[in-house]
């Protein structure tokens, strides 16, 4: 397996022996792990806890944070922004929660990157095969999650 592996046998006993964290892999060993065991190699990453769920999880933002972007949006709505409040921005964050839910229900504006992140790794795993022609989408899609209000990707 060492061989295969291109690695010291001292090397694989530090991981059986837990001298050695899994998670510290590198990407070249992760590729040969993964062409070994005949998987993808985000696969042996998830497995040795070098991926993990965190790695796929939005960046964090208050609750203020997050109520005061989607009020901006909500304001600059072209459609119902002209009825925006200015009190609403004095309103308590559950109220201005439940605003733009409200909105985004009604406008059927759910969460951008929810849409768009199971395409991104269909995109991902696709341009990883060496299919060319989503290269172009997956640059397009990373684009869109820079700017996720204020797009929308079908």
């Amino acid at each position: 397996m060492a061989e295969s592996l291109e690695c010291a046998p001292d090397y694989l006993e530090r991981f059986r022996t837990g001298t050695r964290k899994t998670e510290h892999i590198g990407q070249e060993f992760a590729e040969r792990a993964a062409a070994y065991l005949g998987v993808p190699a985000a696969l042996v990453k998830v497995i040795a806890g070098r991926l993990t769920a965190r790695d796929f999880a939005w960046p964090q933002r208050t609750l203020e944070q997050e109520n005061t972007a989607c009020l901006e949006a909500l304001r600059d709505d072209p459609v119902v922004g002209c009825y925006f409040p200015d009190e609403l921005h004095k309103a308590a964050p559950q109220v201005k929660e439940f605003v733009w839910r409200l909105y985004t229900e009604c406008a059927e504006l759910h969460p951008h990157q929810l849409r768009i992140l199971p395409r991104t790794l269909e995109y991902l795993q696709r341009a990883a095969l060496n299919e060319t022609e989503f290269e172009a989408e997956l640059a397009e899609l990373r684009k869109a999650m820079e700017h996720p209000v204020s797009q929308d990707i079908n």
